[in-house]
C-alpha cells in the first residue's frame, strides 16, 4: 500500500511539474508574441518619422506638401445612364479631398473594349500629377471614404502602381487602380496600351 502511495503522489506530482512547465512555456511564448508586436510597432512608427524627415528635406521650405492627385473616368452613351450618375458621387468625393475629377467621353480605340480607353487616357493625364486613380464607371467612393492620399503614403514608397485583389481569388482587379507619376509606370502604360504583342 506504502508502495502504491508514493507511485501515485509521484505521478501527481509529474503532471504537476508538467502543468507548471506548460503553463510557464505559454507564459514565455506569450511574452515573445507581445514583445514583436512591439518590436514591430516601433520599428513601423521609426519608419513613419524617417519618411516624415525625408519629406522635409524633399521640400524645406515647405514640409507639407500636398500631392497632387486626379480621378479619372471614362463612358460612353451605352453606359450613360450609370456613369453620369456615378460621376457625380465621385465629384463630391474628389470636391471634399481637393482632388480633379478627370472625365472622358471620347473613344480612343475602334476595335477593342472601351475598357482599353484607361490606358490612353492615363498616359495623357499622368505628366500633369504626382498620382492618378482610376476608377471605372460603375464604381463609386462612399460619401464617408477615407481619403485616398492615405492609402497612397501606405503603400507607395517604392511601388509604381497600386492594385488589389478580385474578391475570393488572387486576380489583379483593375476596375480601381492607383498610379505613381514615374518614368516606369508612363513607359508600362504605353507598352500596355500600344504593345501589338501584348
Amino acid at each position: 500500500k506504502k508502495t502504491t502511495m508514493r507511485i501515485k503522489r509521484k505521478r501527481q506530482m509529474q503532471i504537476i511539474c508538467n502543468y507548471l512547465r506548460l503553463k510557464e512555456l505559454r507564459r514565455q511564448k506569450k511574452v515573445r508574441t507581445e514583445k514583436e508586436i512591439k518590436q514591430r510597432e516601433k520599428e513601423q512608427r521609426e519608419k513613419e518619422r524617417m519618411q516624415r524627415e525625408q519629406d522635409v528635406l524633399r521640400f524645406p521650405n515647405d514640409p507639407i506638401v500636398p500631392l497632387k492627385v486626379g480621378v479619372c473616368m471614362f463612358y460612353d452613351d451605352n453606359i450613360k445612364d450609370y456613369g453620369e450618375l456615378n460621376c457625380q458621387i465621385n465629384k463630391a468625393y474628389c470636391e471634399k479631398y481637393k482632388f480633379d475629377l478627370i472625365v472622358s467621353n471620347h473613344k480612343k480605340y475602334h476595335d477593342r473594349h472601351p475598357a482599353w480607353e484607361r490606358l490612353p487616357m492615363l498616359i495623357e493625364n499622368l505628366l500633369h500629377y504626382d498620382y492618378l486613380l482610376w476608377i471605372d464607371s460603375d464604381a463609386f467612393f462612399y460619401k464617408d471614404a477615407n481619403n485616398i492620399v492615405d492609402v497612397i503614403n501606405k503603400y507607395s514608397s517604392n511601388m509604381h502602381f497600386i492594385f488589389s485583389n478580385d474578391i475570393g481569388n488572387s486576380n489583379v482587379n483593375t476596375g480601381i487602380m492607383i498610379i505613381k507619376n514615374s518614368p516606369y509606370s508612363i513607359d508600362f502604360l504605353t507598352k500596355w496600351a500600344y504593345d501589338q504583342e501584348l
